[in-house]
């Protein structure tokens, strides 16, 4: 059911969910309706570093086999669809760790999933590239399907220390020493929440929430 992962904007009927996030459409004709989940990961509160903030993932799934545009002649999505799509998440992102939820082990490296003619296109920030590839497999998992070797590209920065440094460097604002953001840093996020988002429909649709099922309307 479901088919890719995409971080590409397109211009037309976006609208905001949480943190500034918005329907990215299709970034080419052939995804206009095609649905998107979004899945949300955040660092618990206790593991969060002094004077750091929480570290938050994104990850997008994009459904290709239903749309919810009403002049497609694709099959269209139903409230059942959802709920399906719902459970399915909730298996695999809730319910590991004796549902505390699934935790993605983010750090400097990077794994790449690419497969343009299924709707791929991950790059998955990770610890390590076993790391990368576990995050990869869930996701797959969603829509029943298995990782393709060939489709899979690690990549790790010549010098991740200088790249990505573990204690950001400081500059001089107005006056006062302020310590830089830090890129990529290494931190264990878990999965808090999932919402659809549609083209046609108006705002997003709660899927799970702090890890709870969403009750969802019948058709």
């Amino acid at each position: 059911m479901v088919q890719g992962i995409f971080n590409y904007t397109w211009g037309t009927s976006n609208f905001s969910v949480e943190g500034g996030e918005v329907f990215e459409g299709g970034w080419h004709h052939s995804r206009t309706g095609q649905p998107e989940v979004l899945l949300t990961f955040w660092e618990d509160k206790e593991d969060v570093a002094e004077t750091y903030d929480k570290v938050r993932g994104r990850i997008r799934i994009r459904i290709m086999d239903k749309t919810d545009d009403s002049n497609s002649s694709m099959e269209k999505l139903t409230w059942n669809d959802i709920r399906q799509l719902q459970q399915k998440i909730y298996q695999i992102f809730v319910l590991p760790n004796g549902g505390d939820g699934f935790v993605w082990k983010k750090g400097k490296e990077i794994v790449n999933y690419n497969d343009n003619n299924a709707g791929y296109q991950n790059n998955i920030v990770c610890r390590d590239q076993e790391e990368g590839r576990r995050v990869i497999e869930a996701l797959l998992a969603v829509q029943n399907k298995t990782l393709d070797e060939t489709k899979l590209r690690p990549g790790k920065p010549y010098n991740a220390a200088l790249a990505y440094p573990t204690i950001p460097p400081t500059q001089t604002v107005l006056g006062k020493q302020k310590r830089m953001p830090r890129r990529r840093p290494i931190a264990d996020v878990r999965f808090t929440r999932a919402v659809l988002l549609l083209q046609f429909y108006p705002g997003p649709i709660s899927l799970i929430d702090n890890r709870q099922l969403t009750v969802l309307p019948e058709d």
